[in-house]
């Protein structure tokens, strides 16, 4: 299954997608992890670059593409 968990859910206290900045680009201003949980328990990334290819944003690799998973 390749899916992205959205919305609010009874006993979610979090949900990171980790979907955010421009993957390789320079996100040196995008240093938070959204929480999609309608909860806002944002994190903030600490110790990442956010600039090249690497301690930055990526691509997904598998989860999190296409579709939205059921309840």
């Amino acid at each position: 299954m390749s899916c992205t968990i959205t919305g609010p859910r009874p006993g979610r206290l979090v949900n990171y997608t980790f979907e955010d900045g421009t993957p390789g680009g320079n996100n040196s201003t995008v240093a938070v992890a959204k929480d999609t949980s309608g909860k806002g328990n944002h994190g903030a990334l600490k110790d990442f670059a956010l600039q090249g290819g690497l301690s930055n944003w990526s691509t997904s690799k598998g989860l999190g593409v296409g579709g939205t998973c059921g309840p």
